[in-house]
């Protein structure tokens, strides 16, 4: 778990991704967002700093990934926190409010977030996923580069790709294997929310296609939707500076 910004702001809890860690987060790790709010991010179980279990039952039961989110909430006293989820993140947060519901959290942001598991919602990045669970080492390594450039519509800077790309590479092949096509119903969780929500999608996202997005916005009564023309799946990274900005506003508003 990770914890950076202003101890006395608006918490806020980021969830990442698939083959992904918290790191992702490192243009929300300064500038006006640690100014302004408490940031809490941590690695899901199977990525970054985490355990890592190669047993299937720590990555296909959906209650644990509800727990463990709650369990950062509660370790951390975190107080009706704002929860960023983003691509897989939206699973884990859907999961959470299946078990939980919303009642603890102040409202939720989905960016490029899954919020139903559909091929046809897949972008053409998918087609790297299977080769990503090759016991290959040259196949997987390809693969997982791939994947990660179709996450970006502009490349990012060097230091940042190697950086994000060894953090998919510590995901192990048994929790890569075990996530792929998880089961979720969280349409009625997400029309039941009565907290706002924002839904950010990258208008070119290539993994989780931008009428995900607006399907999910359809199904929440608070939601706003936000396209980010020139983003692709990582639209937090892309465009930092209208991402932390809407975030701000959207913390400022709940007050």
């Amino acid at each position: 778990v990770y914890e950076w910004g202003q101890p006395k702001g608006r918490d806020v809890l980021f969830v990442h991704g698939f083959c992904s860690s918290a790191m992702v987060w490192m243009k929300q790790r300064r500038g006006d967002v640690a100014s302004a709010l408490r940031c809490v991010a941590y690695d899901l179980r199977g990525h970054g700093s985490s355990d890592k279990p190669l047993e299937p039952v720590y990555y296909k039961e959906p209650l644990r990934w509800a727990d463990e989110l709650r369990a950062v909430v509660d370790g951390l006293a975190m107080e009706r926190p704002i929860v960023v989820a983003w691509g897989y993140g939206g699973i884990v947060l859907g999961h959470y409010l299946n078990a939980h519901g919303a009642a603890r959290l102040g409202g939720v942001v989905l960016a490029g977030a899954i919020t139903r598991v559909s091929p046809e919602l897949s972008g053409p990045a998918r087609r790297h996923v299977p080769h990503m669970l090759s016991e290959n080492v040259a196949e997987n390594v390809a693969a997982t580069r791939a994947y990660l450039r179709a996450s970006f519509a502009a490349p990012p800077v060097q230091e940042d790709f190697e950086l994000l790309l060894g953090c998919a590479m510590m995901v192990p092949l048994a929790p890569r294997r075990s996530m792929i096509a998880p089961d979720i119903d969280m349409d009625e969780a997400l029309a039941a929310l009565e907290i706002p929500a924002l839904v950010v999608h990258g208008a070119a996202d290539a993994v989780v296609m931008p009428d995900m997005g607006r399907q999910t916005a359809k199904r929440i009564r608070r939601a706003e939707l936000s396209l980010y023309e020139g983003s692709g799946h990582a639209a937090f990274y892309e465009s930092p500076d209208r991402f932390n900005r809407t975030l701000i506003q959207f913390a400022k508003d709940l007050a």
